[in-house]
């Protein structure tokens, strides 16, 4: 399957004998024996939106005028001013290998890594076609095609194809494939990468013809997750209230702080209690945080029996207290602003470090956090 670049220069590149190009994914190196290579972002790209390892990169100036060299060199420039700007560097494996139907090979073999041309290698051959932005594609030529985000942040769990790219279609077949599901978003504080491959998986496995399937934009859409911290003390407040109302012969209780916070995709937050276990001191809960049905994060938390928060003075968010840390049997004096408060536990701004921290409001009105 050949991915169309849509106006601009590309090159169609073969290897001539033993070898493979090689090529950078998110997760891993994969490989091809031929395919049309375009300048996108600043990179030598394969027609699969996979960058050549190690990249060749092209200035924006010298786009279009490249020559590839059966050593495996690149240069870029005319008129007898060409300079080097990098060289391809092909694989070979001692097994046979066999490329999917997008023409891609993956293996988990060993390659050998070499020059093209040198110590059983073969050489690289090419071939360029130009398109000019000013040429209308005959009709069916491009039946539809996408232009790929750089960059984008969701708040759903999944991720659709009209989230990571512009489908350029007829109206109804335009709204059908961007509503298509590529798969779930990233947990809250990490990533994953959508390329033009990811797209045609998803396209074929819906029975779509991908002949004419043009892509354009950036090589690859890296995708996050909006996010939150979600303060150790909210966590607290809440088994410290599920253990007063679940647990009725438990008496009294307070954390022993968690001492971190937490972070979690948008939305309302659900916990709940997995399990519980009470010594004679201390109660021991098992603390899941969710955001409809998908887990955000795990915790354990453990309360001290016998003290009371009753008579707890009373802080409101907003307000300044005196805060005391301390670290290692050392104690240090600042001030901070209340930012959350649950029971006798909240959460503070320092101004001096500029950092939040959670504490616990002391019988003179004070807050202590132990780091």
């Amino acid at each position: 399957m050949m991915i169309l670049f849509l106006l601009s220069t590309t090159w169609s590149l073969q290897v001539d004998g033993a070898g493979y190009f090689r090529l950078e994914t998110s997760d891993r190196i994969v490989y091809a024996r031929e395919g049309n290579f375009a300048v996108r972002g600043g990179l030598l790209v394969h027609e699969s939106g996979h960058p050549l390892t190690p990249p060749i990169r092209v200035p924006s100036s010298l786009e279009g005028s490249l020559t590839f060299l059966p050593d495996g060199n690149v240069l870029a420039g005319t008129g007898g001013k060409e300079t080097a700007i990098g060289a391809i560097v092909l694989a070979r494996f001692d097994s046979p290998v066999s490329a999917d139907a997008d023409g891609i090979i993956r293996t988990t073999q060993r390659p050998r890594i070499g020059q093209p041309g040198e110590q059983g290698f073969g050489v690289v051959r090419s071939s360029s076609a130009t398109a000019s932005a000013n040429a209308s594609p005959k009709e069916g030529e491009f039946s539809y095609g996408f232009v790929l985000a750089e960059e984008v942040e969701l708040s759903a769990a999944e991720i659709r194809v009209g989230d990571v790219a512009r489908v350029v279609a007829d109206q109804p077949r335009a709204d059908a494939i961007s509503r298509m599901v590529i798969g779930p978003a990233p947990a809250a504080g990490s990533l994953r990468v959508v390329t033009p491959v990811t797209i045609q998986g998803v396209l074929r496995a819906a029975g779509f013809d991908l002949r004419g399937v043009w892509f354009d934009g950036a090589a690859r859409c890296t995708v996050k997750r909006k996010s939150r911290i979600v303060p150790g003390a909210e966590v607290e407040g809440f088994a410290v209230r599920w253990a007063l109302e679940s647990l009725p012969t438990v008496g009294t209780v307070s954390p022993r702080g968690l001492g971190r916070d937490f972070v979690a995709a948008e939305g309302e937050i659900e916990y709940l209690v997995l399990a519980s276990r009470e010594l004679s001191d201390t109660v021991v809960l098992s603390v899941e945080a969710r955001v409809g049905e998908e887990r955000q994060f795990s915790t354990q938390v453990v309360l001290e029996k016998g003290k009371s928060v009753a008579n707890t003075p009373s802080v409101r968010v907003g307000q300044t207290v005196r805060v005391t840390i301390v670290s290692n049997g050392v104690s240090v004096t600042t001030s901070g602003r209340v930012k959350t408060v649950s029971g006798s536990l909240v959460t503070v701004y320092i101004e001096e470090t500029r950092a939040t921290v959670a504490g616990e409001i002391q019988e003179d009105g004070t807050v202590e956090v132990r780091l």
